[in-house]
């Protein structure tokens, strides 16, 4: 097992996607991980009325911060396909290991929000190696996919104390 398969398998890519290169700088203990999604491959198309496997229309290279790998901060970096649509629209799918518009994969998002709740969002982005404002914007869209999550009853009782 040669390291591109072994990272493909660490990452739990879906069969569609693959690791395609692996880049380790020692001296900024950065690892970088080329994502790439297997020829002839097909994608569904976000948000479209037909979820019909489309062929790839063009691609775009997207990067997401991930879990360290050991010592080293790891990167992922993919050509995100492109999709046309049957109503012709050219849209961007959506990666297995991200969620739409977040510059950090899940497993990561994960593991920073579990932090945040035991400790101050700064000392955070210090453990991470983020900034602190970024960890901010994703803490605010959890809290606000939470909030908009609950069920609220405005007719309910309620007392202070």
């Amino acid at each position: 097992m040669d390291a591109k398969e072994l990272f493909t398998l660490a990452l739990q890519l879906t069969p569609e996607w693959k690791v395609s290169d692996c880049q380790l700088d020692q001296e900024a203990h950065r690892l970088t991980l080329k994502l790439d999604f297997v020829a002839g491959s097909k994608f569904c198309a976000p948000g479209a009325e037909h979820q019909l496997l489309c062929p790839v229309h063009d691609t775009v290279e997207k990067s997401w911060r991930h879990l360290n790998f050991f010592q080293y901060q790891t990167e992922l970096v993919a050509r995100v396909p492109r999709v046309k649509t049957p109503e012709g629209k050219v849209v961007q799918v959506e990666v297995p290991w991200a969620r739409p518009g977040s510059g950090f994969t899940l497993m990561f998002e994960a593991w920073a929000m579990l932090l945040c709740t035991q400790m101050p969002v700064l000392e955070v982005g210090a453990l991470l190696g983020e900034e602190d404002t970024r960890l901010w914007r994703l803490v605010a869209h959890y809290v606000e996919a939470g909030a908009g999550a609950a069920q609220l009853d405005p007719s309910a009782p309620a007392a202070d104390r």
